[in-house]
């Protein structure tokens, strides 16, 4: 109730300071750097007593992990816009993190020449994320996100495209209602990053709004 009203404004003054002052800018920029760097990379440690695996099993098993790990993040296959490979997509997520308060990453699976892999990942901007049909918040959907009555997630609204495009008509939105969480096999289908400060919160502030 104490952001949901600004964060339109609050974003708007967020991009104009990326767009035109270096010290914002510098800050976001560090901040990515020293958090994000060169991106997250994987060393397989598997629990190979548990798994009751000898030490040469083991290392063969983690060796193969890290190879096929490579294989899918260092190709911009993973990303379902075939423009970044893993790396980059951490950091385009952080930096939407940081100038909008949140970003949303959808997980879809599918089938792709060039790719021995199904999963992509999708980035979503906040801005998308809304009400259909530009309907009032509710006390179960607030700013385009469902939730049960216990305050978990139950599904995401996304318009098809930006709100503000220039090529967009507001008579023919559309918004889709992504599941947060597969019915069968109940793995997340969407991931919302924001920094939650406050019991409750539904979206991010931005980095940026002090």
């Amino acid at each position: 109730a104490d952001t949901i009203y600004d964060l339109a404004t609050l974003r708007y003054r967020s991009r104009d300071l990326l767009r035109n002052d270096p010290v914002a800018c510098g800050a976001v920029s560090t901040t990515l750097t020293n958090v994000v760097g060169t991106g997250l990379k994987l060393q397989s440690r598997i629990d190979r007593e548990t798994l009751n695996l000898s030490d040469e099993e083991a290392d063969a098993w983690e060796a193969k992990a890290e190879r096929e790990y490579r294989l899918w993040a260092e190709s911009r296959e993973c990303d379902c816009a075939r423009q970044l490979n893993f790396a980059g997509i951490q950091e385009l997520a952080f930096r939407q993190t940081l100038e909008n308060g949140e970003v949303f990453a959808l997980l879809p699976r599918f089938k792709r020449p060039g790719s021995p892999y199904l999963l992509k990942l999708q980035l979503i901007e906040a801005d998308r994320v809304g009400n259909p049909n530009l309907s009032r918040n509710t006390t179960t959907l607030m700013e385009g996100v469902e939730k049960d009555e216990r305050g978990a997630p139950v599904a995401y609204h996304i318009l098809d495209q930006h709100p503000y495009s220039p090529v967009i008509d507001a008579k023919k939105y559309k918004w889709t209602k992504v599941p947060a969480f597969g019915g069968a096999s109940g793995q997340p289908n969407v991931i919302h990053l924001y920094n939650i400060q406050r019991p409750g919160q539904t979206r991010g502030v931005p980095f940026l709004a002090p």
